[in-house]
């Protein structure tokens, strides 16, 4: 019997248990993969993405660098949209948010009954809903069914007065927008909208109100035309879309100019081609009629048009 006595060439089994003294690899690998961050912190950058710590996710997350309204370069990829990410001790970032939801409308089946906010076409996220009808006071961001709006609304509030806030019924900006007689579908992110009460006036038309919408995605706006400044109802579009067709200034046809706006290349005016010779290859046609140009820096596109935006120069007050 050797069982109990004689020597054996068995060596025990290696321990499985993980040698306390050693960090696991939590390396962000890959586009909203779950991280881990030191007790005391909200983020940490990690190569090419950075760890961060976000209301409404349940553990920090791996997220890559963008630029916001971006469209060559800085884009996120589909399901994820570029927000400004701002908090206490945290300076701004832009991040590529993963979305978990789609689409308003259908959203609540995804999001357990609650709002499907979409920043952008096909990338949302799941908001707290809740009892407050289409109407009513409410106050933004408020956990409490009592003062937060039904799924299908959004609290439409002064950024410094949240609590003095409305439910306004919620509307596919680029779609059939499916607004009461006398309302218009405001655009509040890329995607969506809300109704508000707003007058429609033809397109390029005279309008009152700067900001507010006037006609079907359509937005009033301070332009400069032969005139001097006037207030024009503007129809918007987005780039690489056919929003612009059938969209005529007089009998001239309209093309999407996504080079209008100072924070966007994603979405523009519907506007006639530039008078006269026409822009340069990699130059479009402002409201103002003159061609914008590609830069760098702010100093490339000095004094004309102070800002470069996404390698275009853009013009003041866009």
């Amino acid at each position: 019997d050797t069982s109990a006595s004689g020597d054996s060439t068995e060596q025990p089994a290696p321990s499985e248990t993980p040698d306390p003294t050693e960090t696991p690899d939590d390396t962000c690998r890959a586009q909203g993969d779950p991280c881990s961050l030191p007790s005391g912190t909200i983020r940490r950058d990690d190569g090419a993405f950075t760890c961060v710590a976000l209301q409404g996710f349940s553990t920090p997350i791996c997220a890559s660098s963008c630029t916001a309204g971006a469209w060559e370069t800085g884009r996120c990829d589909t399901g994820s949209s570029c927000q400004r990410i701002t908090g206490a001790g945290v300076d701004e970032l832009q991040l590529c948010i993963p979305g978990d939801c789609s689409g308003f409308a259908s959203g609540p089946a995804q999001c357990d009954g609650n709002r499907c906010f979409e920043w952008e076409e096909g990338a949302g996220r799941c908001e707290f809903a809740g009892s407050v009808a289409v109407g009513e006071p409410c106050t933004r961001g408020s956990t409490a069914s009592s003062q937060q709006c039904v799924a299908t609304a959004w609290c439409d509030a002064p950024a410094a007065q949240p609590s003095a806030g409305t439910c306004r019924l919620m509307c596919d900006f680029w779609g059939s927008p499916g607004c009461g007689v006398g309302q218009l579908c405001e655009q509040i992110t890329d995607a969506i909208g809300v109704c508000v009460p707003a007058q429609r006036v033809p397109l390029f038309d005279v309008c009152q109100n700067p900001g507010s919408p006037c006609n079907d995605r359509a937005v009033c706006l301070t332009v400069t035309t032969q005139a001097g400044p006037e207030n024009l109802c503007m129809p918007l579009c987005r780039r690489e879309r056919t929003d612009c067709a059938g969209v005529r200034l007089g009998v001239t046809q309209t093309a999407c100019d996504w080079n209008t706006f100072r924070n966007s290349t994603s979405v523009g005016l519907c506007l006639p081609p530039c008078p006269g010779a026409a822009c340069a290859e990699g130059q479009s046609c402002l409201p103002d009629g003159t061609c914008a140009r590609p830069c760098d820096t702010d100093a490339a596109c000095q004094p004309s048009a102070p800002v470069c935006f996404d390698g275009i120069c853009k013009p003041s007050g866009s």
